[in-house]
Formats: C-alpha cells, sequence, structure tokens
C-alpha cells in the first residue's frame, strides 16, 4: 500500500538507518577493516568509565553524584526532598534541512526534538539545560557587508544565511523559553569560500620556489614537513538520526556488499565553493534520570501501546527521507511539506505527565517511551516493539486526528510534534490515564504488542488493513553498503602576514561572526529558569557573554552538579580534516576545563559529524576525521563517544540560468562535552580581578611557536586558507 510505501522509505532513510557509518569502505584501493561506528563504539570498549547506556538509547546516561530528588510525594502531592543517585543525560541532535527551508520553525523543532529525545531515556527523564549551535554561509548584511563576503547564489526556496541568523536562533530560544529550559551553550560560524580563486591567486612561495615546501623552511616556519600532504572528506543523508535505538542502531546485517558508493561526482577534482548553504543547526541539552529508570522493561503480550501528545496534522511528511538528501535536489513542494510545526506548551504537559510517571520509582507505568520524530507514528511505534522483539497490532482510527480529510499514509506517516509513544503496563493504563488528566495531556490508546513479529495497522472506517508487514522486513537487516572514495590533495595557499596592517586586520577578525560577541544569540533565551543554574554564558559585572563552558547544579541542597561546553574548528578541514577533528576536540575539552571536573576520565563526548557525501575527496576525509578522533586521539586521552550523530548531505544543488550550481560543506565536527563537576562554586571564568592585590598573566603556548593560521579568521578574513593549520 502507499501507507508501507511511504513508511518503509521513512524508516530505512540514511536519517534512520545510518547506513554510511555502518558501510565498509576502501580508500585508495585499500580495503579497511573497521566502519565508522565500529571506530565510535571503540571508545566506550576501551573507556566505559562511569557510562551506564550508550547508543541503544535516545540519549546516554552517565553516572552523576548522590544528591536529592526535589519532587512531590505521590500520596500527599507534597513536594520534599528525595535521596538518590542524579544520573547525567546528555544528547545533542542537528535539525539541518528543515532549518535551512524554514528557520524559524526548523530550529524550534530541532530545539524540540533534542528535548524529548532525553525525556524519552529509559521509563523517562527529564532535561535540565540546553544550547545551540548555528553554522551558515555569509551574512553579507545589508549596507554591511564585509570584504571577504562575495555572493555565490543559492536556490530560490533555501532561506539566506542571514534569514536564517535572524529567525532559527529565535526559535530555537522561544521553544527553550516556552517550554522552561534554560539555554546556556552555543556556537556561531561563518564560511563560504571559492577555492578555485584561491588556487589561481595562490603566491609563488618565495623560499621554495613553485615546488614542495623543503623540510627546512617548514621548520622555520614551525610547519611539519609533510603539512601539505593532507586527508579527505565525505559521505550522504543529512540529519541522520541519532546513534541510538530501533532503527536508528542499524547495524547492516551480513557481508552483503551492495549498494557500493561510486567514488563520487565530477572528475576527481575538489569543490570549487565551500559553504554552509545548508545549514548546521546542532540542539543539544543535559538532563538527569533516576538510577532506576535507566533500563527499558520488557515489552509482554498484550502490553498496552499508547500516543501521548498532540494530535495528528498533516504538518511534516517524508521529514527523514527529505533530510537524506542534498538540499535543493528535491521539489520545492516537497522540501515544505517535510519541515515539521513545534507546539511548546503541549510538549510541557507531556513532560510533566513523563515526570509523574518516573517520580514513582518501581511503580513506574511505563515500561519503554520513545519520542515521535522522523516518519511519524509510522517508525516510533515499530521501533517501540521491535526493540523488544514483537509485533503490534493498532487502531488506525484510534490515533488522535485533527483533520479529518487526512489518508491513512497521511495519519501513519506524518510528523506532527510533541508526541511520544509508550508501552503500558495493562493493569495500569487507569493510573496513566488520571495523571494524563490531571495534566490536561491528550492521550490515547491505539494498540497491543503481539507474540507474532506482524506489525499490522487496520483502517474500520474502510474496513482495510492499509498496513500489514512483518517487522524484519521493516527493520532487518540491510544489504551492508560498501564506500569506495580517494583521496583528494586539498588546496594550500601561502598566507604572508607581513604584507597585512594590523590596524586594519584587527578589524576585519572582530566582525567574523566566530569572533564577534554573541550577545543577541545569549540575550534572546532564558538563562535561569529551573532555579539550578551555577554558570550561564555571562561573565562579570558588565555581563559579557565569553564563560568557556555552562554548569549546572544536581539539585537544590548541594553544590555538584554537570558541566558541558562545545568545540568546533571546521575550517581546518579544508586543510586538514584530520587535524580539525582533533582541534574540535581539543576547544570541547579546554573550554570544560573550567569547571571543577575530577578528571579527564569523567569527560564523555558527544560527536556530531557533517559532510558531503559524493563530493570528490569528502568520503574518504570523513574517514580520517573519525578516525582520528576515535581511534587515536579519544583511546590516547581515556575519553569515550557514547552519543552523536550524523548528518552526510551537507551539499547544495541548483540551476541558475541553465548552469548547474553547488556549495558543499566541509567535514564538520562538532563536539559536545559533558561532566559531573563537584563543586560547582569552583568553576574559573576568563575574568581579571584588581581586589585581590598583584597578579600575573601567564601565556601557555599549546602550539609550542608554531604560530599555524592555516583556517584561522585572519586567514579568512582575507580570503586565504592559510597555509598549516594548527593540530596537536
Amino acid at each position: 500500500t502507499d501507507a508501507e510505501l511511504m513508511m518503509f522509505a521513512q524508516v530505512n532513510s540514511e536519517h534512520c538507518r545510518h547506513r554510511i557509518f555502518n558501510a565498509s569502505w576502501t580508500i585508495d584501493g585499500v580495503e579497511l577493516e573497521r566502519s565508522l561506528f565500529q571506530m565510535i563504539r571503540h571508545t566506550q570498549a576501551l573507556n566505559p568509565g562511569e557510562v551506564l547506556s550508550a547508543y541503544h538509547d535516545n540519549a546516554a546516561v552517565m553516572r552523576g553524584h548522590d544528591a536529592s530528588w526535589f519532587v512531590p510525594d505521590p500520596g500527599s502531592r507534597r513536594y520534599a526532598y528525595r535521596p538518590g543517585p542524579v544520573e547525567i543525560l546528555m544528547k545533542v541532535e542537528t535539525h539541518n534541512h528543515p532549518t535551512a527551508i524554514s528557520p524559524f520553525p526548523g530550529a524550534a523543532t530541532g530545539s524540540g526534538g533534542e528535548i524529548r529525545d532525553e525525556a524519552a531515556t529509559g521509563r523517562g527523564a527529564r532535561t535540565k539545560a540546553g544550547l545551540a549551535g548555528f553554522s551558515v554561509s555569509n551574512l553579507r548584511i545589508p549596507s554591511f557587508v564585509q570584504p571577504w563576503e562575495h555572493d555565490h547564489g543559492r536556490p530560490p526556496h533555501i532561506a539566506s544565511a542571514l534569514e536564517i541568523m535572524l529567525e532559527g536562533p529565535i526559535g530555537a530560544a522561544a521553544f527553550n523559553n516556552e517550554f522552561g529550559r534554560p539555554a546556556l551553550g552555543g556556537y556561531f560560524r561563518t564560511l563560504e569560500l571559492d577555492v578555485a580563486k584561491l588556487a589561481a591567486a595562490r603566491e609563488p612561495d618565495r623560499d621554495a620556489g613553485a615546488g614542495r615546501t623543503p623540510d627546512s623552511v617548514a621548520a622555520a616556519r614551525g610547519e611539519s614537513a609533510g603539512d601539505d600532504v593532507v586527508a579527505a572528506a565525505g559521505a550522504i543523508g543529512d540529519d541522520g538520526g541519532a546513534w541510538g535505538g530501533g532503527a536508528g542502531d542499524g547495524h547492516g546485517g551480513g557481508d552483503d556488499r551492495s549498494g557500493t558508493c561510486s567514488r563520487g561526482a565530477g572528475d576527481g577534482r575538489r569543490a570549487t565553493i565551500y559553504g554552509y548553504h545548508k545549514p548546521i543547526m546542532i540542539a543539544g541539552g543535559v538532563g538527569n534520570i533516576r538510577a532506576d529508570q535507566v533500563h527499558k522493561s520488557a515489552i509482554a503480550p498484550g502490553t498496552r501501546l499508547v500516543v501521548l501528545g498532540g494530535p495528528a496534522m498533516l504538518i511534516g511528511l517524508g521529514g527523514g527521507a527529505a533530510s537524506s538528501s542534498t538540499s535543493g535536489s528535491g521539489e520545492e513542494v516537497l522540501d515544505f511539506a517535510s519541515v515539521q510545526r513545534e507546539n511548546p506548551e503541549m510538549q510541557r504537559r507531556c513532560q510533566e505527565v513523563i515526570d509523574r510517571c518516573w517520580q514513582l520509582g518501581a511503580d513506574n507505568p511505563i515500561l519503554s517511551i520513545h519520542d515521535v520524530g522522523a516518519g511519524g507514528l509510522s517508525n516510533a511505534l515499530p521501533e517501540l516493539v521491535d526493540d523488544a522483539g514483537r509485533g503490534a497490532t493498532f487502531d488506525l482510527r484510534a490515533i488522535p486526528c485533527d483533520d479529518p480529510g487526512m489518508s491513512p499514509l497521511e495519519i501513519w506517516c506524518n510528523e506532527s510534534q510533541e508526541r511520544y509513544v509508550l508501552a503500558i503496563d495493562p493493569g495500569r493504563v487507569d493510573d496513566f490515564a488520571a495523571l494524563c488528566e490531571r495534566e490536561r495531556c491528550p492521550w490515547a490508546d491505539v494498540g497491543e504488542a503481539t507474540r507474532s513479529r506482524l506489525l499490522e495497522v487496520r483502517d474500520a472506517r474502510f474496513d482495510a488493513t492499509p498496513v500489514s508487514m512483518p517487522m524484519p522486513v521493516l527493520l532487518g537487516d540491510l544489504p551492508r553498503m560498501h564506500r569506495r572514495a580517494d583521496r583528494v590533495p586539498p588546496v594550500r595557499d601561502t598566507f604572508d602576514t607581513r604584507r597585512i596592517r594590523i590596524g586594519p586586520a584587527i578589524e576585519r577578525v572582530l566582525r567574523v561572526p566566530a569572533v564577534a560577541d554573541k550577545s543577541f544569540l545569549v540575550t534572546i533565551g532564558d538563562r535561569t529558569v529551573g532555579g539550578l543554574v551555577a554558570r550561564d554564558q555571562m561573565v562579570g559585572p558588565w555581563q559579557v557573554p565569553v564563560a568557556d563552558c555552562a554548569v549546572t547544579l544536581s539539585g537544590f541542597d548541594t553544590f555538584t552538579g554537570e558541566a558541558m561546553a562545545m568545540g568546533e574548528r571546521t575550517p581546518l578541514a579544508l586543510l586538514d580534516a584530520r587535524a580539525a577533528a582533533r582541534m574540535a576536540v581539543a576547544e570541547a575539552l579546554t573550554n570544560i576545563a573550567s569547571a571543577d571536573v575530577a578528571g579527564i576520565d569523567r569527560v564523555v563526548l558527544s560527536a556530531n559529524w557533517m559532510a558531503a557525501c559524493g563530493a570528490p575527496g569528502e568520503d574518504a576525509n570523513l574517514f580520517d576525521a573519525v578516525e582520528a578522533v576515535a581511534m587515536e586521539l579519544c583511546p590516547a586521552l581515556g575519553i569515550s563517544i557514547p552519543v552523536g550523530k550524523d548528518s552526510l548531505s551537507m551539499s547544495t544543488t541548483w540551476r541558475d540560468r541553465g548552469a548547474a550550481r553547488k556549495v558543499v560543506s566541509p567535514v564538520s565536527l562538532v563536539v559536545s562535552a559533558f561532566a559531573p563537576v563537584e563543586d560547582a562554586r569552583l568553576s574559573l571564568v576568563p575574568m581579571l580581578r584588581t581586589d585581590i592585590g598583584e597578579s600575573s598573566l601567564l601565556l601557555i603556548d599549546l602550539g609550542y611557536g608554531a604560530n599555524r593560521l592555516g583556517g584561522s579568521a585572519l586567514a579568512l578574513s582575507h580570503e586565504r586558507l592559510g597555509g598549516a593549520p594548527p593540530d596537536l
């Protein structure tokens, strides 16, 4: 049926199945042993540390502190402190495609979806604080266009970088504000560069002629002799679902190597224009969960399957597949149809019901819970029962629906937001219903789990069965993809800083958005709601947004807590994808070092990988970046990556006056670091103290005098890449 085809397309999209991260690889003719996901899992296998849940749920969980939960007593409904472990959960999502099409709802539903991921962990949890980040192409602000900002065009139905930054951050902040979550961190990056012009304008090397830089000259510049031989990049499918439960776990079965990928479009040369016409929209956060609620319970035959939250509407249809495609490659009407709409007030009602349930401890009526995202109920309900090895029978007309004209396909597959699917103990349905009524939260009993591994959706209105499919057909192992890629040397240019005047250079650098003041992204969000924020972005009496990390408290009666920080150095990937990935990790770690964390072994990372699959060199660059972090750096540091996401269709194509146009994003790793904090009062901030007598300013040169400027704001603001990039 059409409903089955649409369901299959969403459930088995790159967004949900991560076929590229589970693929086998051949690079430069050499078959490689591990998939990308196997390398990521390697970090957790080597250093499981205090991680309690990784890869198989909606968020990762690590051990926190013994503290007190300030929650209502189930009987008296009076709030009181209840001692117990306060474990830490963390999740970082991307919502790139919807933000490109419609920035406000795209970013808002990105933040909303991440909040639901945290709430749907284990048997129920709650978020505490959020973060949001954006990477876009050049802003080109009217009457304020910068010298390095050139107009390379864009598809007419894709929002401009300026529109995205005017509307997207407001969307994310509005959802956090209206839901009641403080937004305490983020980043903002712009990049748009024509590397062909760099190659054409490349200056001859005065020390080494037109050939390779000699070792002696490289050493004198603080570069390594091999710095002009670099890795590559690549992959396909954006906004891939996070590495977690259900279909999203898609390990790809067997040794079948069908689905082989070509070496990429074009003639093997690197893309000409790099940028973020398809933006990165990062939505993440930290939350808490009770120790006895970390793992989902088994689902027995007869378990009631419930939809919690808002009604079905013709909103967001085909988002999983659309997010897995190159921007601009589909029909405009389908792109707009795939964007969801936000309803934070409804999500708050859902959260209150979930809170009342997990606060019951062993009496929690929720056995298992999933959020509703890509694919709508057609993805979420099958995932819910598949995790427990069951099938299910559903009544299509029991699903709450606000549009009587919707077809069975539209009811089953729409992506209306602020919904959860839950498995409820049959003997506790009345208790659950009472909680929903008290919180004025809509819910519906839509089916039951079955011993048979058959998924069946019945439609009494038309006396039909729009879906009847064995679960292994829908969610079973797919033929394993095999990726073939070649490394493509990067464009390198020289950057002679002796020709730059310091005054204009400073002015240019301070106008680069990655360097410039971020107050306009900070002050739009509530930073205190919840009462557990110990350190937000603003520092000192003049409230300057320069804090390195966010710190929250475990409870109202303790000084222990949680810290989160971010790191990214995406422009470096144009020169060396390995270096860019290592520097992203380094930035996140040096940022979170400002909190009172017991040791580096208590830090865990979320890794969000973005790349343009199929573009020359980009597949190999992606592999090299993952390998550098997961097989080398993190094992050496004793750090694991228990959560993350891949968004791998980061390119935009369109036609302009009959000519094909394309903008490709570099391999982009955005790292978020999380750790338990021993004492929130000991967090450090970059503020000079003048009230404690004489002091000293110390420079710790982590670059050992190399002063490498490749990919720096200084170089990019002068339309150069800048030679060798910084590295560890």
